[in-house]
């Protein structure tokens, strides 16, 4: 009896902690960290600035030389942040696109 209770035990650690792991990445808690990670950029980085500056670029190629050392030459937690956000961006994006995917097969 006591090897079944703690088999019961051990199973059902291992559901709560599905569960907590399917609810800390729901597309709303990501969305949520997305926002977070936002705002702590346009508090750290000075927003018109870098659109001005931006604005000032010619063609694709100096934007990406642009962008490339602008985070290059920042502190680390904006760094971080930059990182973070295109983390989470791409995975919301990859989510999108499987759904829309998954959409587009079961209606056909």
């Amino acid at each position: 009896m006591d090897r079944d209770q703690e088999l019961r035990k051990r199973i059902m650690r291992r559901v709560y902690g599905l569960y907590v792991v399917r609810q800390l990445t729901s597309p709303m808690v990501r969305f949520a960290a997305l926002a977070t990670v936002f705002f702590a950029l346009a508090s750290s980085v000075s927003l018109p600035h870098v659109v001005q500056n931006a604005l000032n670029v010619e063609g694709i190629s100096g934007l990406i030389n642009f962008v490339v050392v602008a985070i290059v030459g920042t502190t680390l937690v904006v760094q971080l942040c930059v990182l973070v956000a295109v983390l989470l961006t791409a995975w919301i994006g990859v989510d999108v696109v499987r759904r829309a995917g998954n959409t587009q097969l079961s209606v056909q």
